[in-house]
């Protein structure tokens, strides 16, 4: 069993272990009823009445083979049972109960923390902040379930018998379709639906729920009613161990059990700067190199005037397709390969930065804006504005209604997913939560809003400060003047308007202050992004804008150099030193170079695939596979 990834991918690994427990459960289930089932089928029939009309035994036939003694006793019992079975019996309200409790596992209880456990490092909160509002949801959906049967019981026991199969239709049903059903979803980042492009999971959807709703509803028709509440009751208990053997083993597996350390990233000194000199690294996120250029030299040509002492490098490859693995990247120039757990990589790379030796060397304030910063180093607290501290859910109400909507995505089948699609869902979901102290979060309109409305101090100690943005990332919830919009409004050219917005104003503040001639800047995006484009394609060109100390251009450099993310931590030293952006890379204008650029699935972070780039950056057909495969100690 599994549950999506963020931005609605599968994770392997869990459905492995998922079907392991399953299919163990399952053998070890089977071999107990294969071994004791005549005691079993006694003790039903005593204890339930139920009549296994299957299992005749007549004098005389030697299918029986216990002793004539014995087999007089069961002779007599069976007939009694055989009587009595067909007597009524109300049927107690426990069976509803039960079922009720299996719903409320599996969709409040089960599907919430299988997205957790999944995901647990795209969350800043841990387990704890999120348990008390799970519990509730349970709680309120085990209620509700509970006087929904309380009332058909009071009305006829046949109602409350046909609410017992509908809601045994829906668990076996909901259950197979979110943990089994779920390679061919949309995705939940922010991007338009394409519903016509799922016809395979719709129409193994509906036979799935099809094959249910008969097989369920036959038996409801032609078994017993003891029988048949037996069975519900069974496959109640049944799928109840199963959400909770799973849940153990994923939380054990992801550390889910354990808190997450103490660390806020606080926007103190966000706006504080040096008046003697600054190193800024301003990230606009999925900001793609090839769009802006036609936008510099097309409609946009004021653009030159925003960046009239920058030198653009349109022609520039990255490291990795999506923000987890390029901001370490871009900080630290260490790829991932794979050798060992992403979050241990980018500690150890974080802890070896030369970047950050060399900042520390000379004195620098270091101030880190990054809200997913997954550093796990005391470490981390070399950035002044990283503070101890805990974030937790900001209005329980709403996360539980974006959880349930969520997961009732998850679990509907195709035909009704419609009903509670929301492209935002998951982005809503991860930024439902504050934090102790003023944390910094990645929001736009949050950046602009600041911007708009803080003074910028000055020091005069040299001053870091890196900030990363959601720049023109899904959700394209924001128009060009940084309002937000309805997603259906939006649009990926907008959300780059967006974001050129918000660097004019940035500039604008630090020429105001009079710290931007004292401060070397770079504007780059984390990776470059085209709509449409499946998995990495269209990723590996961002957008890359450099200026030096005390740099002044009359207008804005287009540079033709061929640049690698690789060739950055030589650029910052030689920015440290005075260079002008110019004069930051070693590559001739034009110059044929084979830049790296490492790949993997959103889906699977496990297997890293590794390309080069031998052409101009933006160019698909040029990015060349060199069958190298990185794949994690763990998978081998």
């Amino acid at each position: 069993m599994s549950t999506k990834r963020i931005e609605a991918y599968v994770d392997p690994s869990v459905m492995t272990y998922a079907i392991q427990t399953i299919a163990g459960m399952a053998i070890a289930l089977g071999t107990f009823i294969g071994l004791y089932w005549r005691k079993i089928k006694r003790f039903l029939e005593k204890k339930y009445h139920l009549d296994f009309s299957g299992d005749k035994v007549e004098e005389g036939n030697d299918l029986y083979h216990g002793s004539d003694k014995e087999k007089s006793q069961y002779i007599e019992e069976k007939a009694f049972f055989k009587k009595t079975s067909t007597s009524s019996h109300p049927i107690s309200l426990k069976s509803g109960i039960l079922i009720s409790i299996a719903l409320s596992c599996l969709w409040m209880f089960y599907a919430p923390l299988q997205l957790y456990f999944t995901n647990i490092h795209e969350f800043r909160y841990d387990l704890y902040a999120i348990l008390p509002t799970i519990l509730l949801m349970f709680v309120v959906g085990l209620i509700v379930g509970i006087i929904v049967f309380l009332i058909s019981k009071k009305i006829h026991e046949k109602v409350y018998l046909f609410g017992i199969c509908v809601a045994l239709i829906l668990l076996i049903a909901s259950f197979i379709q979110g943990n089994f059903l779920l390679s061919d979803l949309p995705h939940l980042d922010g991007s338009t639906f394409q519903w016509n492009t799922f016809s395979f999971g719709s129409l193994s959807s509906i036979v799935v729920w099809t094959i249910v709703i008969v097989l369920v509803s036959y038996s409801f028709i032609k078994l017993n009613k003891n029988v048949f509440v037996f069975l519900s009751n069974a496959i109640s208990i049944l799928l109840i161990c199963v959400c909770v053997i799973t849940l153990l083993l994923n939380g054990i597996i992801s550390n889910g059990f354990f808190t997450k350390r103490p660390v806020v990233v606080s926007k103190e000194n966000l706006f504080t700067y040096s008046t003697n000199q600054n190193f800024i690294i301003f990230i606009i996120d999925a900001v793609d190199a090839e769009k802006v250029h036609q936008l510099i030299e097309g409609e946009r040509q004021e653009y030159k005037e925003i960046f009239s002492d920058f030198t653009f490098y349109p022609d520039t490859v990255a490291a990795y397709p999506f923000t987890k693995y390029s901001i370490p990247f871009i900080l630290t120039g260490i790829w991932n390969e794979n050798q060992e757990d992403f979050i241990s990589f980018e500690t150890k790379a974080m802890d070896e930065s030369e970047l950050l030796k060399t900042l520390e060397n000379r004195s620098y304030d270091l101030g880190m804006y990054e809200a997913d910063l997954t550093y796990d180093s005391d470490h981390v607290f070399r950035f002044s504005n990283i503070q101890r501290g805990r974030y937790h859910i900001k209005n329980i109400f709403e996360f539980a209604r974006t959880n349930g909507r969520y997961v009732w995505f998850l679990y509907a089948p195709y035909p009704l997913k419609r009903v509670f699609a929301d492209p935002g869902m998951i982005s809503v979901l991860k930024n439902r939560e504050e934090a102790d102290g003023d944390a910094f979060f990645s929001s736009n309109a949050d950046f602009y809003h600041a911007l708009k409305t803080r003074d910028i101090e000055t020091v005069d100690e040299k001053c870091f400060c890196f900030i990363h943005i959601d720049g023109a990332h899904v959700p394209f919830q924001y128009d060009e003047q940084v309002n937000t919009i309805p997603i259906s409004e939006g649009s990926y050219e907008l959300s780059i308007k967006c974001s050129m917005t918000i660097v004019k104003e940035y500039m604008e503040r630090l020429k105001e202050a009079d710290v931007y001639d004292d401060s070397a800047i770079i504007i780059m995006a984390d990776h470059g992004y085209v709509p449409d484009e499946e998995g990495f394609l269209g990723r590996e060109n961002p957008v890359l804008f450099v200026k030096g100390i005390q740099e002044k251009h009359d207008s804005l450099i287009i540079s033709k150099q061929p640049i690698s993310y690789d060739d950055l931590q030589v650029a910052y030293q030689r920015l440290l030193e005075g260079k002008e952006s110019k004069d930051i890379f070693d590559a001739k204008e034009d110059e044929k170079r084979r830049r790296r650029f490492i790949v993997y699935a959103y889906a699977d972070e496990r297997k890293l695939y590794e390309y080069y780039q031998e052409g101009y950056a933006s160019d698909e057909s040029t990015l060349i596979p060199t069958g190298v495969e990185y794949i994690l100690e763990s998978e081998k």
